[in-house]
């Protein structure tokens, strides 16, 4: 081939494939091209040196021995240049020439500006400019989708933080009664009607105590206390609709032995705040407060009720009133756990605790009166144990006194309380 064929055919090539190799009769390179050399950073006075083969083995480039192996992709490099590869074909040209016409693996316009040319060097038929222009725009398109997926993942993690904090004010299962699958549904009207335990405790003593506490120390001596008791709620398969002041309403859903379990567990967690778990420190060798709860089962209707600038869940209904007389009338006997004997008829496994009954009570505010049992599994072992193995005498004198027979009822309790002295419950009626 002349130098003049040869040049034209150089400017050809070099403008539809600008990288490319010649092989001559001789399987010596004849030319390289000028973007390659400058792809190759191979300086125009040095000759072209050896291209080596990268794949598909490692070795030197001769073209007589891919005759049956030009549709293959090859990669090539030149002398040192290993990491700087040329993808491509070998090609026969007639008269045994040979060219190699590649492109180099450039995935990116700083890439591409680096070895020193522009998007508009590359031939437009090659496909290389479309694929860098595609894998930038899909670059690009990808850093959009980090930063949005990274923008979605910050609000999901504000509204789960938001989530839990609304859930501490309304409780999820309060929510799921109301059949609202997120806090985003509630809405001011929503309600629902439940068959539940209900429970209302109280922190007896506390209002003396407060008075010689400074805020802070009313806010860290509730806290504690409610750190110790209300987890016991939970853990029984309730949850807290309201805190008030030192007292506390509570639901529970299934069998009513989950809320008198809850009940004996909080007793017993009081005991335990006060002698090691710092709740004691607040009390500066004044008598210990008494934990007064009241337990009723009915139906109840729960919902959302306020104004636009201000909800709140509520629930109202026979059972919440009994709940809350009967703590009260714990505090009046003394007493820790006061039941009502329907919920008591509930419960499936009843043997499990103990309890008796104690009376016919007139609640205030109710004209019928409220058959109540007392549960003694909260109380310290020794008066438990008192209290288990003569609760018939006791719940035979107040029999007695219910059916009228007051002087009979009246010297049945002075008996029992010569057995147990310090029964609150004893001394109550005794001073009816």
């Amino acid at each position: 081939m002349s130098p003049q064929l040869i040049s034209i055919a150089a400017k050809i090539f070099e403008r539809l494939a600008p990288f490319y190799v010649l092989w001559d009769l001789g399987d010596e390179i004849e030319l390289i091209s000028t973007p390659l050399r400058k792809y190759w950073k191979v300086p125009q006075d040095v000759e072209a040196g050896q291209i080596h083969l990268l794949r598909p083995f490692r070795g030197k480039l001769q073209p007589q021995h891919f005759e049956e192996l030009t549709e293959i992709i090859l990669t090539v490099y030149w002398e040192n240049h290993e990491k700087d590869v040329l993808r491509g074909e070998l090609i026969p040209l007639g008269d045994k020439r040979w060219i190699f016409v590649g492109f180099p693996p450039i995935a990116s316009f700083a890439e591409l500006q680096e070895r020193g040319f522009l998007l508009s060097d590359l031939p437009l038929n090659s496909g290389v400019g479309d694929s860098i222009i595609a894998i930038e725009s899909s670059q690009v398109s990808l850093r959009q989708a980090q930063k949005a997926l990274q923008e979605l993942e910050a609000s999901n993690t504000v509204l789960s933080n938001l989530n839990q904090v609304f859930g501490r004010f309304v409780p999820g299962a309060f929510l799921d009664t109301l059949g609202l699958k997120s806090p985003m549904e509630a809405h001011l009207g929503a309600h629902s009607s439940a068959q539940v335990s209900v429970m209302f405790g109280d922190l007896r003593g506390f209002t003396g105590l407060s008075e010689r506490m400074t805020a802070a120390e009313i806010f860290a001596f509730l806290n504690r206390f409610l750190a110790f008791v209300a987890p016991n709620i939970r853990n029984n398969g309730g949850f807290v609709v309201h805190y008030v002041g030192d007292g506390v309403l509570a639901l529970f859903s299934g069998a009513p032995d989950n809320s008198v379990q809850a009940a004996v567990d909080m007793q017993r967690a009081l005991t335990d705040a006060v002698a090691v778990g710092g709740l004691g420190d607040f009390l500066k060798n004044k008598e210990a407060p008494r934990l007064g709860i009241g337990l009723s089962f009915g139906t109840v209707e729960m919902g959302i009720i306020g104004e636009s600038g201000r909800w709140d869940p509520a629930v109202i209904s026979d059972a919440v009133n009994v709940a809350a007389r009967l703590q009260e009338l714990s505090k009046a006997m003394g007493a820790q756990i006061l039941v009502t004997s329907e919920l008591q008829k509930g419960m499936k496994k009843v043997e499990g605790f103990h309890m008796r009954r104690v009376g016919m009570v007139k609640l205030h505010g109710r004209d019928e009166r409220v058959e109540v049992l007392e549960v003694l599994d909260g109380l310290p072992l020794a008066d438990r144990t008192l209290c288990i193995l003569n609760r018939r005498i006791l719940e035979g004198a107040i029999h007695d006194l219910e059916a009228g027979h007051i002087e009979k009822g009246r010297d049945a309790l002075q008996k029992y309380l010569k057995i147990c002295p310090t029964d609150s419950t004893a001394l109550y009626y005794l001073s009816q």
